[in-house]
């Protein structure tokens, strides 16, 4: 009788299955920081959307009143108290809240409360950039003025009067509650995602959004007092941050 022989398939060997693991875990370290990229450049997209559409809702605001865009904020009351912010009164033409918030943005807000990502740029001064109710055509070059733009801050909240509005870059990143240094990277790929008086957006860096850095223009502001000038630096900046076609 012929004795039935068994087929005997060689295993791996414990080298060989450290070999695949170590195959497995540099393919991961290679790929986990291209799909974190890849998530983080949805989250921009979703960004810019955010931002098209509150340009859209200022533009139709804006049709609507005579051309003049709406009140960065607006006091209520004989005692003067606060009444609400540009995303309270541009609220029917926005439609949804949600569209106020960057999904970059983490930063946890005071009491919880429902986080606004973007703020109205009143340039340098508070006055040099899109003032409050402005008419368009005071507004010289509406497609190279910043309007909105993020801001993430703990007191940047929906429905709420301060950090609405803000001045300058260097108030644009995340900061701590207490903090008198804004601190923080941009979300956004080292940069920053802005919408224009004429509604269009782009991500752009800081330091382009500004003339020369460094450099001071023996310049008046328009619209200001003669003693003030633009300085091109973050601090005080020129180029996107006024309103003045020269800056």
């Amino acid at each position: 009788m012929q004795r039935a022989h068994r087929l005997h398939r060689p295993a791996f060997t414990l080298i060989e299955l450290l070999v695949v693991i170590a195959i497995i875990a540099i393919l991961a370290a290679i790929l986990f920081p291209v799909f974190a990229q890849a998530r983080e450049k949805a989250r921009g997209a979703t960004c810019l959307s955010n931002l098209k559409q509150i340009g859209l809702a200022s533009m139709m605001y804006s049709q609507d009143y005579d051309e003049r865009l709406c009140l960065q904020y607006y006091i209520s009351g004989a005692s003067g108290t606060a009444g609400g912010s540009w995303d309270v009164t541009m609220a029917a033409y926005m439609k949804n809240t949600d569209i106020t918030h960057c999904p970059s943005d983490g930063l946890a807000r005071q009491n919880n409360n429902k986080p606004r990502t973007y703020s109205w740029c009143r340039g340098p001064f508070g006055d040099t950039g899109v003032d409050s109710g402005i008419a368009l055509a005071a507004i010289p070059q509406p497609a190279s003025q910043i309007h909105i733009t993020e801001r993430p801050n703990y007191l940047n909240m929906v429905n709420f009067v301060n950090y609405s509005v803000f001045n300058i870059p260097t108030e644009m990143g995340p900061y701590p509650q207490g903090a008198t240094v804004p601190s923080g990277p941009p979300f956004h790929s080292e940069g920053w995602n802005f919408e224009f008086v004429d509604g269009h957006v782009k991500w752009s860096r800081l330091e382009a959004t500004i003339r020369t850095a460094g450099v001071t223009y023996p310049r008046t502001v328009q619209g200001t007092v003669a003693s003030r000038s633009i300085l091109g630096t973050m601090a005080v900046p020129g180029g996107m941050w006024t309103r003045d076609p020269d800056d």
